[in-house]
């Protein structure tokens, strides 16, 4: 009796854990479809973009003016840099998972890496008359760090703030020196996020509720 009730226990254990592993496969299978609708959606609109600008130079060549091919060409490199961005962003997040991201811990000056980001961002920012005000009181914000990966989220903070902030507003980027440690704060005008998205940060693929204010892209890898 005890072999048996100790062949039934085992057996249910084992049970549970098929079951585990079966709602997990289906979790990395639904998870695999949303990545794939994800990369097929958002490559879709600027590889159009990059054709339709190859076909309008193969065929107005002759007829087509200096500055027109330039311009043609710029779209070009800015729909390939939206492609690259969102290909680095996925594997960003295939590496994380797999717990592969390599730190590598330095002294730096936090100053020159917000500096570059608000410049990298003027003109965006200008587009939508949207003001970057920096507020840096000191000469210099050391900090032990990931150089990489501190600009990384850094440039995800600017840049949202950007996209979901009307235009007319200001973003207002704050470097504070505390006893042991160093604060960034960038602050926008925008909506805000509600309770029910506090809940949704961080997750994977998370498109919140606000929604970029001038019909820019996100895909929720930020």
């Amino acid at each position: 009796l005890l072999q048996v009730q100790a062949a039934n226990k085992a057996a249910l254990r084992y049970h549970r854990e098929i079951e585990a592993k079966n709602a997990e496969l289906i979790r990395l299978n639904q998870e695999k479809n949303e990545f794939l609708s994800i990369v097929a959606h958002h490559l879709k609109n600027p590889l159009s973009g990059i054709r339709g600008a190859a076909e309008l130079i193969q065929e107005g060549f002759d007829d087509l003016s200096k500055e027109e091919i330039i311009e043609y060409a710029s779209l070009t490199i800015n729909e390939t840099e939206r492609m690259f961005q969102l290909i680095t962003n996925l594997l960003d997040v295939s590496v994380i998972e797999a717990g592969k991201i390599n730190i590598q811990l330095e002294n730096l000056d936090l100053l020159p890496i917000v500096q570059k980001l608000v410049k990298n961002y003027a003109a965006r920012a200008n587009g939508k008359n949207i003001t970057l005000h920096l507020n840096s009181p000191e000469s210099q914000y050391q900090v032990l760090g990931d150089r990489n990966t501190i600009e990384q989220v850094l440039d995800n903070l600017i840049s949202n703030a950007i996209k979901y902030s009307p235009p007319g507003k200001s973003i207002y980027i704050r470097l504070i020196s505390l006893v042991q440690t160093v604060r960034c704060e960038v602050q926008d005008e925008g909506p805000g996020l509600s309770k029910q998205d506090h809940k949704k940060l961080f997750g994977k693929f998370t498109r919140l509720t606000p929604q970029p204010t001038a019909g820019e892209h996100s895909t929720g890898l930020g």
